[in-house]
């Protein structure tokens, strides 16, 4: 009687348990997120159009400069195109977090955007550098640290936090959970990558020039060019947007609890030990370099024609 009570009580237990996992929030899958991606990017189109359509004379602008081949202005309009599309970005995500600026106007999203960029561009650099640390070991570290960093930058627009605490917000965020949100992120740039394909495809075969002698070296033509920067700028860069930020913003329904002072003292320690490292390897790197060419240098200048060697002269004492 007292073995029966017994297992009668452990599976009372384990049923509990599992009413308990079942009203604890999910992360949706990834097909459930590409819908609420559609359905935002339809009811929400005409707040981003004016973002869109900038971001695509840009690119285009830069195509119709490559097509010149004149080099100072490809490197202007290259440098441009640059910015406008760092400030594009912080555009678009500011438009689908803060619906509220679009009803001012367009320009207000761009406003609003440049006050973004230099803790936008710190964010990059750190995660870059931890990258680079993370790479070393074998890459494998890199790709995990990828992941748990992928949402500084939403952390930044959303919940307006800076420098560190942006990272440390996007890991806690994902701690627990990595293989799921590693999984959405595969599926989505799977489905990118395929439909890009199609495109590109389609692109190909409408340009009459392309020979069986010439496919090899083929480069699309300048119109294939604009129609690959409308699909970019209009469906590819808004979407993706759109759906990390579903993702995100389930992320905090799934794990709403701030990290406390303990977590973020490790995770910390752990974001700063990938990018010391990254800083190591870096400077390792420009150190190796900069003795590569001062050794090797000299040697192919002598074996250079006359008219280098007088041009470099006054460079080699």
């Amino acid at each position: 009687m007292d073995q029966n009570e017994a297992q009668q009580k452990e599976r009372e237990h384990e049923l509990t348990k599992e009413i308990e996992l079942e009203k604890k929030p999910r992360l949706p899958d990834a097909p459930a997120l590409l819908d609420q991606t559609i359905s935002t990017y339809r009811s929400r189109f005409w707040d981003i159009a004016f973002v869109c359509l900038v971001l695509f004379l840009s690119s285009t602008l830069q195509d119709i400069a490559l097509s010149t081949n004149i080099r100072t202005l490809i490197v202007v309009v290259t440098i441009l195109n640059l910015i406008i599309s760092i400030l594009s970005v912080l555009a678009f995500m500011v438009a689908i977090a803060h619906p509220e600026t679009v009803i001012r106007s367009g320009s207000a999203l761009y406003d609003q955007a440049i006050g973004l960029v230099i803790p936008y561009l710190w964010i990059i650099i750190v995660i870059g550098l931890a990258l680079i640390g993370g790479a070393v070991l074998f890459v494998i570290p890199a790709l995990v640290l990828s992941i748990f960093l992928n949402f500084a930058n939403y952390t930044l627009v959303v919940e307006n936090r800076r420098g560190l605490d942006a990272l440390i917000a996007s890991w806690h965020y994902i701690e627990g959970r990595w293989w799921s949100v590693a999984w959405r992120t595969i599926f989505f740039g799977a489905l990118v990558f395929i439909l890009s394909l199609v495109v590109n495809f389609i692109i190909f075969l409408l340009s009459s020039s392309v020979t069986a002698a010439t496919i090899a070296t083929y480069q699309p033509p300048l119109s294939g060019s604009i129609v690959a920067d409308a699909w970019s700028a209009f469906i590819i860069v808004p979407a993706s947007i759109i759906y990390f930020y579903h993702l995100f913003l389930n992320l905090k329904i799934v794990n709403p609890t701030p990290p406390n002072e303990a977590q973020k003292r490790s995770i910390k320690n752990w974001v700063m030990s990938f990018v010391i490292l990254g800083i190591v390897v870096l400077f390792l790197g420009l150190a190796f370099a900069t003795l590569s060419i001062s050794k090797y240098l000299p040697e192919f200048l002598r074996a250079a024609p006359m008219t280098a060697s007088v041009i470099y002269a006054p460079f080699l004492h």
